[in-house]
């Protein structure tokens, strides 16, 4: 794993291309993109904790990512953390391992935000556990905004320790579910857009029509388009989607 610092905080631990001008918001995820907007005007106060699940793929990290960017452009003053579960553990193994264990807990219970994302895999880690749950505690009761993402909702992560499944199940809870036809077609155009492409309406809804799921397999639908067009040196139309894809439609279609 590569060590990221422990004062890593604000804007750094953004990803800058997951920004809401790159967001498609659709039937899947409206609700809990609502909810992230009432966040962002109230940070703290509304919807605190607020735990979004669903499978991979689906936008819950470009969510949360996005939701940091707003606050920090309304509050540049506040001290927000994103961090994956992986990355936490990390942290608090390397802060106790080399005797850093003070400068890690006071770097988290002074945040102002504390986004984690994908807390399924706190599984069996039971001193990160406590940690988490004592950083809740005190973020929470000084009015501090929390946002949580999971691959499940709180009532199938039973392993974890049951003070902080409690409060998992306190949180507002929300599913982000895969695309829709009409979303599916959207996410395709907004990625043509970003990336500077002319592929017409037909192409792209064939692509829609054929690739269900999560959004990794549409972009990857599009950048495999794109490098067949590339090779072959060709313009994107409906038949060549059709040949470039062909092995994939092919595996789409196979009976479970």
């Amino acid at each position: 794993m590569n060590k990221v610092p422990l004062d890593t905080v604000g804007r750094l631990s953004l990803n800058p291309k997951y920004t809401f001008d790159s967001f498609v918001v659709g039937k899947s995820n409206q609700l809990a993109y609502s909810i992230a907007l009432d966040i962002i005007a109230n940070p703290g106060h509304a919807h605190n904790p607020f735990l979004f699940f669903g499978g991979t793929g689906l936008g819950k990290t470009h969510l949360m990512h996005a939701i940091g960017h707003e606050i920090l452009a309304k509050n540049p003053e506040m001290r927000l953390l994103y961090v994956s579960s992986e990355i936490f553990t990390y942290w608090l193994f390397d802060a106790i391992m080399n005797e850093k264990y003070d400068a890690f807990r006071n770097k988290y219970r002074t945040l102002d935000v504390l986004m984690i994302d994908d807390i399924e895999f706190f599984y069996g880690k039971k001193s990160t556990e406590v940690e988490v749950l004592n950083i809740f505690k005190t973020l929470l009761e000084s009015n501090k905004q929390i946002i949580l993402s999971s691959d499940r909702p709180p009532q199938k992560l039973r392993k974890l320790n049951e003070h902080l499944l409690a409060r998992l199940e306190s949180s507002l809870i929300v599913d982000i579910q895969a695309p829709d036809l009409d979303m599916r077609i959207n996410i395709l155009k907004k990625k043509a857009q970003m990336d500077g492409i002319n592929i017409p309406d037909d192409a792209i809804d064939y692509i829609a029509s054929h690739i269900e799921g999560n959004i990794f397999k549409l972009e990857g639908a599009l950048s495999r388009t794109m490098a067949y067009a590339s090779q072959t040196d060709q313009s994107i139309t409906k038949e060549l989607v059709a040949d470039a894809l062909e092995n994939i439609f092919m595996e789409c279609e196979k009976p479970e």
